[in-house]
């Protein structure tokens, strides 16, 4: 199996946003604050006082170095608590808490009677589950739940097998890959499978599309 013998972040799309938000306000902020800061020295700027602009500049780095200290730890914590990895071996998933995390909750393949991709609106036993979610189960127990990434359900489908791995479908029952997208996954190379559920994954997805369609086959 390609992805065995590597960790997957567990909550990928938290990681994907919270990476792509410290990214954006690591140059939105000290923009803002020096604007915010000339913006309450214009007047001693408009009268053209000698060193107004570098001296409203200086205030503006000065805050800069207080607040972007704050907001990375803010962030940094925030990062650790969503750095959860997955790994699959031949008998059990490796569950890692954290990004450093030496020991792992080992969670036996024998124990787990169905593993279910929401993408989005799922009824369970008459009540609906909500968000896009992988949801690991042993009997009517969630005993782990990671985000819907498609390179993670690879890894689960290859390491649980396909009759355990079900798809929600468009009418909130689940089913099989093969029943779902109508095809034999097993036969499937990699990458093909691959787009099939990255395609899947995608929260824009609006409509179902034939294995066929996904793969440009047709």
């Amino acid at each position: 199996m390609e992805y065995s013998d590597k960790k997957i972040w567990a909550h990928y799309e938290e990681i994907k946003f919270i990476t792509g938000l410290y990214i954006v306000l690591f140059f939105a902020v000290p923009f803002c604050v020096i604007s915010f800061s000339c913006l309450a020295h214009s007047a001693e700027i408009d009268d053209g006082v000698p060193g107004a602009v570098n001296s409203a500049i200086l205030i503006g780095l000065n805050w800069c170095a207080i607040i972007m200290p704050i907001l990375t730890v803010l962030f940094i914590v925030w990062f650790f608590f969503y750095s959860d990895k997955v790994k699959c071996t031949d008998t059990n998933i490796e569950y890692y808490r954290f990004l450093f995390s030496k020991e792992s909750r080992n969670v036996p393949y024998s124990s787990i009677t169905k593993c279910v991709f929401n993408d989005g609106l799922w009824y369970n036993k008459k009540k609906y589950v909500f968000g896009r979610k992988i949801l690991i189960f042993n009997k009517s127990d969630i005993i782990l739940q990671f985000d819907l990434y498609y390179k993670l359900c690879l890894l689960l489908i290859d390491a649980l097998g396909e009759r355990k791995a079900m798809l929600v479908g468009d009418n909130e029952t689940c089913k099989t890959v093969d029943n779902y997208f109508k095809l034999d996954f097993d036969k499937l190379q990699d990458s093909d499978k691959l787009k099939i559920l990255k395609y899947y994954c995608k929260p824009t997805r609006t409509k179902y599309k034939t294995s066929e369609e996904i793969l440009n086959k047709k």
